[in-house]
Order: C-alpha cells, then sequence, then structure tokens
C-alpha cells in the first residue's frame, strides 16, 4: 500500500497547495491545480493508497486568510468525495472529528466526546484488558493514537 503524508499547514496559498498535493502524489504533469482536477485524480488512483492529511490549526481567523480557509474546507471536502468512490483510496484527518461524517443519519451520528473517553463511552471501558467488566472513567489513552 502507498502511503502518502499532506501537511498542509507547509504551502502559503492555493496555487503552492495543488503543486504540493500533485508533487507528494505523484500526479502527472497534465493535472489541473484545480478541485475538479484533483477530484478526477483522486478517482483514478488505481493501487491502495492511505493518505493522511494534516491541515493548519488556526486561532479563530487570526492566523489564517478567511479565502485559504474555505478553500482548505472545500480541498477536505474533495478528498473525502473521492475517497467513497474509490475504494483504493484511503483518506485520514489529523483532526480525528474530520474523519466522521455528519450527514443526519443516525449509523453516522457521533459524539466527540464518547471517542476520546469523555462521555458514556468511557462510562463502560475498562481498559485493562481482563474483561472483569470494572467500570473506568479515564477512557483510552488517545497519546497513542497514530494518524
Amino acid at each position: 500500500m502507498k502511503k502518502v503524508i499532506l501537511d498542509l499547514s507547509l504551502p502559503g496559498n492555493i496555487k503552492e497547495v495543488h503543486e504540493y498535493i500533485a508533487e507528494e502524489m505523484e500526479f502527472p504533469a497534465y493535472y489541473g491545480n484545480n478541485l475538479d482536477a484533483l477530484y478526477d485524480m483522486l478517482t483514478a488512483v488505481g493501487t491502495p493508497t492511505a493518505v493522511g492529511i494534516f491541515m493548519p490549526v488556526p486561532d479563530g481567523f487570526d492566523g489564517i486568510d478567511f479565502d485559504y480557509y474555505m478553500f482548505l474546507e472545500k480541498l477536505k471536502q474533495v478528498f473525502k468525495d473521492a475517497e467513497a468512490e474509490n475504494d483504493d483510496l484511503a483518506v485520514i484527518f489529523g483532526d480525528i472529528v474530520d474523519n466522521f461524517e455528519e450527514d443526519g443519519s443516525e449509523e453516522d451520528d457521533f459524539d466527540i466526546d464518547e471517542i476520546i473517553g469523555h462521555g458514556k463511552a468511557s462510562d463502560s471501558y475498562t481498559g485493562d484488558g481482563t474483561g472483569s467488566g470494572k467500570e473506568s472513567s479515564s477512557g483510552p489513552d488517545i497519546s497513542k493514537w497514530v494518524f
């Protein structure tokens, strides 16, 4: 399986993002450097490929241009849509919440507190591997998760 890590905090503008993705994903020279072309390239990936995407995390909008931020949100959606279309593509985002869909269906609903162990899910989590059923309020240790 091919593995690609995209750190989107590195490029500084939309053009650089497209150039960076094209280089890291090894797209052909005719890649069109726009979101439609990106979708086309991602849905055409023919070998199992895992892409880890790390986005810049602004402190409000003080640290990032609003238009650039909106572009990154659209880019994220392109990767999600392409993953849904292409069984050879797996996309994992550095922000755990971005890895879940919120389309209103009950099966996709999630509570981030339950995922990270601060809600109801942690009430029954034992984490001791004994299967003792002993309750633990600590939840899973997410510090060891790799994205």
